[in-house]
Protein backbone atom coordinates (compact mmCIF):
# COMPACT_ATOMS: atom_id res chain seq x y z
CA UNK A 1 0.00 0.00 0.00
CA UNK A 2 2.70 2.24 0.85
CA UNK A 3 4.64 1.71 -2.65
CA UNK A 4 1.03 2.42 -4.22
CA UNK A 5 0.99 5.69 -2.16
CA UNK A 6 4.67 6.52 -3.31
CA UNK A 7 4.02 5.53 -6.79
CA UNK A 8 0.64 8.11 -7.24
CA UNK A 9 2.24 10.59 -5.59
CA UNK A 10 5.32 10.58 -7.81
CA UNK A 11 3.06 10.17 -10.49
CA UNK A 12 0.96 13.26 -9.49
CA UNK A 13 4.50 15.55 -9.48
CA UNK A 14 5.53 14.29 -12.98
CA UNK A 15 2.01 15.01 -14.69
CA UNK A 16 2.26 18.85 -13.29
CA UNK A 17 5.89 19.18 -14.15
CA UNK A 18 4.53 17.65 -17.49
CA UNK A 19 1.47 19.84 -17.62
CA UNK A 20 4.04 23.15 -16.75
CA UNK A 21 6.44 21.92 -19.55
CA UNK A 22 4.27 20.93 -22.36
CA UNK A 23 0.88 22.51 -21.17
CA UNK A 24 -2.57 21.66 -22.37
CA UNK A 25 -4.61 24.46 -24.84
CA UNK A 26 -6.99 25.25 -21.43
CA UNK A 27 -3.45 25.44 -19.16
CA UNK A 28 -3.38 28.94 -17.37
CA UNK A 29 -6.92 30.16 -18.75
CA UNK A 30 -7.47 32.34 -15.34
CA UNK A 31 -4.35 34.10 -16.10
CA UNK A 32 -5.05 34.99 -19.85
CA UNK A 33 -8.54 36.40 -18.67
CA UNK A 34 -7.07 38.70 -15.95
CA UNK A 35 -4.11 39.77 -18.73
CA UNK A 36 -7.45 40.44 -21.50
CA UNK A 37 -8.91 42.91 -18.68
CA UNK A 38 -5.61 44.47 -18.22
CA UNK A 39 -4.12 47.79 -19.29
CA UNK A 40 -1.95 46.58 -22.59
CA UNK A 41 -5.10 44.61 -23.83
CA UNK A 42 -7.87 47.42 -22.90
CA UNK A 43 -6.21 49.88 -24.83
CA UNK A 44 -5.93 47.77 -28.17
CA UNK A 45 -9.69 46.64 -27.40
CA UNK A 46 -10.77 50.81 -27.06
CA UNK A 47 -8.61 51.36 -30.06
CA UNK A 48 -11.03 49.02 -31.84
CA UNK A 49 -14.07 50.92 -30.59
CA UNK A 50 -12.50 54.11 -31.57
CA UNK A 51 -10.93 53.06 -35.16
CA UNK A 52 -14.65 52.03 -35.79
CA UNK A 53 -16.01 55.16 -35.11
CA UNK A 54 -13.79 57.10 -37.02
CA UNK A 55 -14.11 54.57 -39.98
CA UNK A 56 -18.16 55.55 -40.01
CA UNK A 57 -18.71 58.87 -39.00
CA UNK A 58 -15.99 60.17 -41.75
CA UNK A 59 -17.81 58.06 -44.24
CA UNK A 60 -14.63 55.88 -45.09
CA UNK A 61 -16.23 52.86 -44.46
CA UNK A 62 -19.25 53.99 -47.29
CA UNK A 63 -16.08 55.34 -49.87
CA UNK A 64 -14.15 52.17 -49.68
CA UNK A 65 -16.53 49.90 -50.19
CA UNK A 66 -18.47 51.02 -52.82
CA UNK A 67 -15.40 52.33 -54.51
CA UNK A 68 -14.62 48.21 -54.28
CA UNK A 69 -18.21 47.38 -55.33
CA UNK A 70 -17.88 49.08 -58.51
CA UNK A 71 -14.33 48.01 -59.65
CA UNK A 72 -13.64 44.72 -57.92
CA UNK A 73 -9.84 45.49 -58.28
CA UNK A 74 -8.77 42.06 -56.95
CA UNK A 75 -11.18 39.62 -58.50
CA UNK A 76 -14.25 37.60 -56.80
CA UNK A 77 -11.55 34.56 -57.07
CA UNK A 78 -9.20 36.51 -54.51
CA UNK A 79 -12.35 37.52 -52.28
CA UNK A 80 -13.41 34.26 -51.81
CA UNK A 81 -10.41 32.42 -51.00
CA UNK A 82 -9.56 35.08 -48.21
CA UNK A 83 -12.54 34.62 -47.10
CA UNK A 84 -11.60 30.69 -46.70
CA UNK A 85 -8.45 31.28 -45.30
CA UNK A 86 -9.57 32.85 -42.59
CA UNK A 87 -12.18 29.94 -41.72
CA UNK A 88 -9.16 27.69 -41.78
CA UNK A 89 -5.71 28.62 -41.58
CA UNK A 90 -6.18 29.75 -37.81
CA UNK A 91 -7.42 26.28 -36.78
CA UNK A 92 -4.80 24.61 -39.04
CA UNK A 93 -1.71 26.77 -37.87
CA UNK A 94 -3.37 26.15 -33.90
CA UNK A 95 -4.47 22.72 -34.06
CA UNK A 96 -1.11 21.58 -36.30
CA UNK A 97 1.39 23.89 -33.54
CA UNK A 98 -0.31 21.33 -30.49
CA UNK A 99 -0.52 17.90 -32.02
CA UNK A 100 2.74 18.27 -34.08
CA UNK A 101 4.23 19.21 -30.52
CA UNK A 102 2.58 16.40 -28.07
CA UNK A 103 3.12 13.89 -31.28
CA UNK A 104 7.08 14.81 -31.06
CA UNK A 105 6.95 15.32 -27.44
CA UNK A 106 8.35 18.53 -28.24
CA UNK A 107 7.31 21.04 -24.96
CA UNK A 108 8.20 24.14 -26.38
CA UNK A 109 6.37 23.29 -29.88
CA UNK A 110 3.60 22.07 -27.74
CA UNK A 111 3.32 25.07 -25.30
CA UNK A 112 3.09 27.23 -28.85
CA UNK A 113 0.17 24.74 -30.11
CA UNK A 114 -1.29 25.46 -26.91
CA UNK A 115 -1.53 29.08 -27.00
CA UNK A 116 -2.55 29.51 -30.61
CA UNK A 117 -5.58 26.77 -29.55
CA UNK A 118 -6.64 29.05 -26.37
CA UNK A 119 -5.97 32.36 -28.29
CA UNK A 120 -8.25 31.19 -31.04
CA UNK A 121 -10.88 30.18 -28.79
CA UNK A 122 -11.29 33.16 -26.61
CA UNK A 123 -10.81 35.29 -30.12
CA UNK A 124 -14.15 33.71 -31.29
CA UNK A 125 -15.72 33.84 -27.98
CA UNK A 126 -15.02 37.75 -27.37
CA UNK A 127 -15.89 38.53 -31.09
CA UNK A 128 -18.67 36.24 -30.49
CA UNK A 129 -20.33 38.69 -28.04
CA UNK A 130 -19.53 41.87 -29.24
CA UNK A 131 -21.06 40.66 -32.31
CA UNK A 132 -23.97 40.17 -30.65
CA UNK A 133 -23.89 43.23 -28.95
CA UNK A 134 -23.40 45.29 -31.53
CA UNK A 135 -25.84 44.13 -33.65
CA UNK A 136 -24.30 45.44 -36.93
CA UNK A 137 -25.40 44.24 -40.38
CA UNK A 138 -22.84 44.00 -43.42
CA UNK A 139 -22.34 45.85 -46.76
CA UNK A 140 -24.58 44.92 -49.85
CA UNK A 141 -22.69 42.44 -52.20
CA UNK A 142 -22.59 43.05 -55.19
CA UNK A 143 -21.72 39.52 -56.46
CA UNK A 144 -22.38 36.50 -54.16
CA UNK A 145 -19.54 34.64 -56.14
CA UNK A 146 -19.41 31.04 -54.03
CA UNK A 147 -21.38 32.73 -50.64
CA UNK A 148 -24.62 34.41 -51.10
CA UNK A 149 -25.93 35.66 -48.28
CA UNK A 150 -30.11 36.62 -47.41
CA UNK A 151 -30.43 40.48 -48.32
CA UNK A 152 -31.90 40.74 -44.58
CA UNK A 153 -28.12 40.47 -43.48
CA UNK A 154 -26.71 43.41 -45.69
CA UNK A 155 -27.04 47.02 -45.27
CA UNK A 156 -26.85 50.07 -47.65
CA UNK A 157 -24.91 52.36 -45.13
CA UNK A 158 -21.65 51.47 -42.12
CA UNK A 159 -23.87 53.02 -39.52
CA UNK A 160 -26.29 50.29 -39.38
CA UNK A 161 -25.39 49.26 -36.10
CA UNK A 162 -28.35 48.09 -33.17
CA UNK A 163 -27.17 48.22 -29.56
CA UNK A 164 -30.68 47.35 -28.59
CA UNK A 165 -30.35 44.00 -30.30
CA UNK A 166 -32.96 42.32 -28.61
CA UNK A 167 -35.90 44.87 -30.26
CA UNK A 168 -35.57 43.48 -33.62
CA UNK A 169 -35.13 40.60 -35.44
CA UNK A 170 -31.55 40.32 -36.23
CA UNK A 171 -30.29 38.55 -39.09
CA UNK A 172 -28.44 34.93 -37.78
CA UNK A 173 -24.61 36.33 -39.52
CA UNK A 174 -23.47 39.60 -37.32
CA UNK A 175 -20.77 41.64 -38.38
CA UNK A 176 -18.71 43.67 -36.17
CA UNK A 177 -16.05 42.62 -35.52
CA UNK A 178 -15.26 40.51 -38.26
CA UNK A 179 -14.27 37.27 -36.60
CA UNK A 180 -11.87 35.93 -39.58
CA UNK A 181 -9.39 38.54 -38.69
CA UNK A 182 -9.90 38.59 -34.62
CA UNK A 183 -9.05 34.60 -34.73
CA UNK A 184 -6.06 34.77 -37.30
CA UNK A 185 -4.19 37.97 -35.52
CA UNK A 186 -5.07 36.35 -32.04
CA UNK A 187 -2.88 33.11 -33.27
CA UNK A 188 -0.50 35.28 -34.81
CA UNK A 189 0.35 37.30 -31.88
CA UNK A 190 0.37 34.79 -28.99
CA UNK A 191 3.25 33.48 -31.20
CA UNK A 192 4.60 36.61 -31.50
CA UNK A 193 3.93 36.96 -27.67
CA UNK A 194 5.28 33.85 -26.99
CA UNK A 195 8.33 33.97 -28.51
CA UNK A 196 9.28 37.84 -29.28
CA UNK A 197 12.83 37.10 -30.36
CA UNK A 198 11.64 35.27 -33.57
CA UNK A 199 10.64 38.25 -36.16
CA UNK A 200 9.45 36.49 -38.60
CA UNK A 201 6.15 35.51 -37.27
CA UNK A 202 5.37 38.97 -36.93
CA UNK A 203 6.41 39.15 -40.45
CA UNK A 204 4.63 36.34 -42.13
CA UNK A 205 2.15 36.40 -40.01
CA UNK A 206 0.72 40.02 -40.02
CA UNK A 207 1.28 39.71 -44.09
CA UNK A 208 -0.86 37.02 -44.07
CA UNK A 209 -3.51 38.84 -42.00
CA UNK A 210 -3.33 41.67 -44.10
CA UNK A 211 -4.41 39.88 -47.52
CA UNK A 212 -7.17 38.36 -45.49
CA UNK A 213 -8.43 41.54 -44.54
CA UNK A 214 -8.10 42.88 -47.94
CA UNK A 215 -10.12 39.82 -49.28
CA UNK A 216 -13.12 40.13 -46.75
CA UNK A 217 -13.60 43.91 -47.73
CA UNK A 218 -13.21 43.25 -51.52
CA UNK A 219 -15.49 40.66 -51.77
CA UNK A 220 -18.05 42.74 -49.34
CA UNK A 221 -17.63 40.17 -46.73
CA UNK A 222 -17.28 43.13 -43.79
CA UNK A 223 -16.62 47.03 -43.84
CA UNK A 224 -13.21 47.74 -43.72
CA UNK A 225 -13.86 48.78 -40.01
CA UNK A 226 -15.36 45.18 -38.82
CA UNK A 227 -11.32 44.27 -40.26
CA UNK A 228 -9.66 46.51 -38.26
CA UNK A 229 -11.36 46.22 -35.37
CA UNK A 230 -11.24 42.22 -35.49
CA UNK A 231 -7.35 42.78 -36.16
CA UNK A 232 -7.20 44.85 -32.87
CA UNK A 233 -9.28 43.09 -30.70
CA UNK A 234 -7.41 39.76 -31.76
CA UNK A 235 -4.03 41.16 -31.25
CA UNK A 236 -5.68 41.81 -27.58
CA UNK A 237 -6.37 38.69 -27.09
CA UNK A 238 -3.02 36.65 -28.20
CA UNK A 239 -0.77 38.85 -26.38
CA UNK A 240 -2.31 38.01 -23.38
CA UNK A 241 -2.29 34.65 -23.61
CA UNK A 242 1.10 34.64 -25.24
CA UNK A 243 2.35 36.62 -22.56
CA UNK A 244 0.15 34.02 -19.99
CA UNK A 245 1.85 31.04 -21.26
CA UNK A 246 5.60 32.47 -21.71
CA UNK A 247 5.15 33.93 -18.39
CA UNK A 248 4.76 30.41 -16.55
CA UNK A 249 7.23 28.35 -15.34
CA UNK A 250 8.91 25.77 -17.60
CA UNK A 251 10.22 22.44 -16.04
CA UNK A 252 14.22 22.14 -17.30
CA UNK A 253 14.81 19.10 -20.48
CA UNK A 254 15.89 16.57 -17.48
CA UNK A 255 12.47 16.99 -15.40
CA UNK A 256 10.22 16.24 -18.50
CA UNK A 257 12.20 13.37 -19.62
CA UNK A 258 11.81 12.44 -15.86
CA UNK A 259 7.90 12.55 -16.19
CA UNK A 260 7.79 10.68 -19.15
CA UNK A 261 9.78 7.75 -17.73
CA UNK A 262 7.30 6.91 -15.05
CA UNK A 263 4.35 4.41 -15.67
CA UNK A 264 1.70 3.42 -13.86
CA UNK A 265 0.00 0.07 -14.92
CA UNK A 266 -2.97 -1.88 -13.51
CA UNK A 267 -1.64 -5.36 -11.41
CA UNK A 268 -3.26 -8.38 -10.28
CA UNK A 269 -2.19 -8.81 -6.84
CA UNK A 270 -2.34 -11.95 -4.73
CA UNK A 271 -6.26 -13.36 -4.02
CA UNK A 272 -7.87 -11.58 -6.57
CA UNK A 273 -6.73 -8.26 -5.41
CA UNK A 274 -5.75 -5.43 -7.50
CA UNK A 275 -3.67 -2.49 -7.64
CA UNK A 276 -1.16 -0.19 -9.42
CA UNK A 277 2.32 -1.04 -9.91
CA UNK A 278 5.07 1.91 -11.31
CA UNK A 279 7.14 1.29 -14.40
CA UNK A 280 10.41 3.30 -14.33
CA UNK A 281 12.80 3.49 -17.59
CA UNK A 282 16.02 4.53 -17.49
Amino acid sequence: MCLLLLAGRAAGEAGRERERSAPAPWAHLGKSSRELVGPEAALLQGAAVAATLALVESGADDWVQQRLQESNPLGRGYADAAYLAGFVAPVVVAGGLYWSGRRAEDATLTRAGAAACQSLGLALLVSGGAKLISGRRGPIKTDCGLFCADPAQRAQRADDFDLAFWRRDLPWELFWPSGHAAATAAVVASQQALFPERRWIAWVGYGGMGLIGIGLVEGDYHWLSDVAAGLLIGHAVGGAVGRSFGDAPTAPPEVAAAARALELRPALLARGGVGLSAVFRF
